[in-house]
């Protein structure tokens, strides 16, 4: 199926197929060609890397220098150090989303205001209150084996994520592999960091997601990989 693939104007129609059929039978030898042709930059080979994932969650690479893993670029994931922690987790998505914004907001952190506004906008502002402390208390029973310390801290009204809590994420690689092969001449080494580029945008930005605070990272990241396949092509 693979060599299927590497050849030159192969119909539309025969490579949704292929890439159906790599979701049902695709392994370790599937992944490392999707993780290292352009063919990662096609929606359909995410969905692929995805579904392989799914199947074999041991094929999944270990984070590095980090015990949580968000990957926010397509499906939302979440990796702990026993593997996906899974949405049930949460308890509620309004958990999991205050999570990955105080995780992609680093050290600023946000208001309790904030917060409110972001993420219980339009809600009677009571029930907003009395909501409140309960969600963050789903964030810190979600990660409470991934974490030594409670995964979020207040300090002088600030909500922030423990500064102990190693994360890694995926959008954080994105941004520095392309910013790192814009910075270059064109070499192997330029085009080996924007296929790696490449391969970690499996969608936009929180793709199943729709919440206004992910907008305008959406259209950053989307445009910063709109523009690698052409400088892909420029490195060769």
């Amino acid at each position: 199926l693979l060599e299927v693939l590497k050849t030159p104007g192969l119909a539309a129609p025969t490579r949704a197929a292929v890439f159906e059929a790599l979701n049902e039978v695709g392994g370790s030898e599937t992944l490392e060609f999707l993780n290292g042709s352009p063919e990662t930059g096609d929606p359909l080979a995410g969905a692929a890397r995805a579904a392989i994932l799914r199947r074999l969650p041991g094929l999944a690479p270990e984070p590095q220098g980090a015990r949580l893993r968000i990957e926010a670029l397509g499906s939302l994931r979440i990796v702990g150090p026993e593997g996906e922690i899974p949405r049930t987790a949460w308890k509620s998505g309004r958990a999991l989303s205050i999570f990955v914004y105080l995780a992609h907001a680093g050290k600023r952190g946000a208001s309790k205001e904030r917060l409110m506004d972001l993420f219980w906008s339009g809600e009677p502002s009571r029930r907003a209150e009395r909501n409140f402390h309960p969600t963050l208390s789903y964030i810190r029973a979600a990660l409470k084996d991934a974490a030594e310390h409670p995964a979020i801290q207040a300090e002088n009204g600030v909500y922030r994520l423990h500064p102990e809590l190693e994360i890694g994420l995926d959008t954080a690689e994105f941004e520095s592999l392309t910013r790192e092969a814009q910075s270059m001449a064109a070499s192997p080494e330029r085009t080996q960091k924007m296929r790696r580029a490449l391969a970690l945008y499996r969608g936009d930005f929180l793709a199943e997601r729709s919440e206004f605070w992910s907008e305008e990272l959406r259209a950053q990241f989307a445009s910063r990989y709109e523009a690698l396949p052409a400088q892909t092509a420029g490195a060769r």
